[in-house]
């Protein structure tokens, strides 16, 4: 089983200063990424966008965010959502971005636990505010220990987001998501709603 992860909003707490009020992360599973990775290819020529140029829901518009994701609800994919309103959060835990990060992307793995089998998880590595994929490795790898899930990640792994339409997948998942948290607007969500699974508040 292979399993994407993304995420929008950001790490930081100086919301006067920019930061987002709310964090998501996604993830998306799937059994045979090949199929969906040649339907995003075929997308690709259809919009004729550049070989190399991505997918990103924050850079996209409306037109290209309904076509992908009408193009992704058409796949035998599961969607989960863990949402966090930073502002809500304890200054105990506003002080580590590593920390924060992995107690996320944990809950995230422990609610789709029902679907991770011998599971590879597969992080976009060019997230530039993320923490450094060793030490992140790690302390997911305790995460999963203590909730009991260590038995079903075979292996973490880190790919480019440019070269992986996969990860371009769950980014435009986790952007339909957050689209919602933040602003209300449910039509993103809505084309993928058959495969959402389930959006839950993991806050601490």
């Amino acid at each position: 089983m292979f399993v994407y992860v993304d995420e929008s909003g950001d790490l930081g707490f100086r919301f006067r200063r920019g930061s987002s009020t709310y964090f998501v992360a996604a993830l998306l599973i799937i059994e045979d990424p090949v199929p969906l990775h040649a339907d995003i290819d075929h997308l690709k020529r259809r919009l004729r966008m550049p070989p190399h140029e991505e997918f990103k829901f924050s850079k996209s518009s409306h037109d290209v965010r309904t076509q992908f994701l009408t193009v992704l609800q058409r796949h035998d994919v599961v969607v989960y959502g863990a949402v966090i309103d930073k502002t809500r959060l304890p200054r105990s835990a506003r002080q580590s971005a590593e920390n924060f990060y992995s107690h996320v992307v944990s809950a995230l793995l422990a609610l789709a636990e029902d679907f991770l089998e011998d599971a590879i998880v597969i992080f976009d590595r060019s997230f530039e505010s993320r923490p450094s994929q060793l030490r992140l490795g790690a302390m997911l790898r305790r995460h999963f220990r203590h909730e009991d899930i260590n038995a079903a990640v075979r292996a973490i792994r880190h790919r480019s987001s440019n070269s992986d339409n996969l990860i371009q997948a769950v980014d435009m998942a986790s952007g339909a998501i957050y689209r919602m948290i933040s602003q209300g607007d449910e039509r993103y969500l809505r084309i993928i709603s058959s495969r959402v699974m389930q959006v839950e508040d993991v806050s601490p």
